[in-house]
């Protein structure tokens, strides 16, 4: 049921779930609070600016704009090879 990734991401929905091996070791490099969220907010600016083709900050839809089921689907061949290149390899 992969809609559940939408209608119940913290419980029923999750597809990966991951046990790190040495926790206690590693989680000084976690990114926590103000850090995290930094953090998300330039990740969200590049994906912005790779589908659009524009800085983050230049990109304004007349509606305000909406988030959008299956980005990937929206996006045309060029965009999509943006995406695809800086982010998953």
């Amino acid at each position: 049921m992969p809609g559940l990734v939408n209608s119940s991401p913290y419980d029923l929905g999750w597809a990966v779930q991951i046990k790190p091996r040495a926790l206690a070791k590693e989680r000084g490099g976690l990114l926590r609070f103000e850090a995290a969220r930094e953090w998300i907010q330039r990740e969200v600016d590049r994906l912005i600016q790779l589908v659009s083709g524009q800085p983050a900050h230049a990109v304004a839809l007349q509606d305000g704009g909406a988030m959008v089921d299956h980005l990937h689907r929206e996006l045309d061949d060029a965009a999509f090879e943006r995406v695809r290149s800086e982010l998953f390899e």
